[in-house]
């Protein structure tokens, strides 16, 4: 975030400060951008959301975190705030957005609000979310592992896992875990000759 973002301390010493971001979700990044202000003085920092606030995974396809990973989720936006390190958060309302977008195109009377408000236009089965999260944290747990094989499998090949000729860590992770998956159905067919 740092390498993309750079607080000017001219733009921010001893001033109020309100930054604008189109979203909070998980609320790292605006954390961060809060923390970055703060570190070039600003006195007092208030954060605007150009969307409400997102309290809800998505469940169409956009992947989007479990709802106790929503910054927003169960928190009203003095609690956002806190998390995030601001002075103030504000969000626009539902309201305001779906009448921003239909003073675009009369024809659109609505749309899917489901991350806003947990009420999906194609309903949403009992239980559900629940399933979601619970397949998420397999889905976690089985990353996990596999990540622990390749670090593995690179310390035995004597290879450090953090930087390797200025390659970053996923990227040898990727690389050396299709190695090893190439390694091993190379074996497996040589066991069968």
């Amino acid at each position: 975030m740092r390498r993309k973002l750079n607080a000017m301390e001219l733009e921010f010493r001893n001033k109020n400060v309100l930054i604008v971001d189109d979203s909070i979700v998980r609320g790292t990044t605006s954390r961060e951008i809060v923390q970055m202000a703060r570190e070039k003085g600003a006195r007092k920092v208030y954060f605007a959301s150009c969307a409400p606030a997102i309290r809800y995974p998505h469940i169409h396809g956009i992947d989007l975190a479990d709802a106790k990973e929503l910054v927003a989720h169960d928190r009203d936006p003095e609690q956002v705030a806190e998390e995030i390190g601001a002075d103030l958060v504000i969000y626009q309302t539902l309201e305001d957005l779906k009448k921003s977008v239909s003073g675009i195109n009369n024809d659109i009377l609505d749309f899917e609000a489901g991350v806003f408000t947990g009420e999906y236009v194609t309903g949403c089965p009992p239980h559900y979310l629940e399933h979601l999260e619970k397949l998420r944290g397999v889905n976690a747990r089985v990353k996990q592992m596999e990540k622990r094989k390749t670090l593995e499998a690179l310390k035995i090949n004597g290879i450090e896992h953090e930087v390797v000729n200025g390659i970053e860590e996923d990227h040898i992770q990727h690389k050396a875990a299709v190695d090893i998956s190439l390694i091993n159905a190379a074996k497996e067919v040589g066991s069968r000759v």
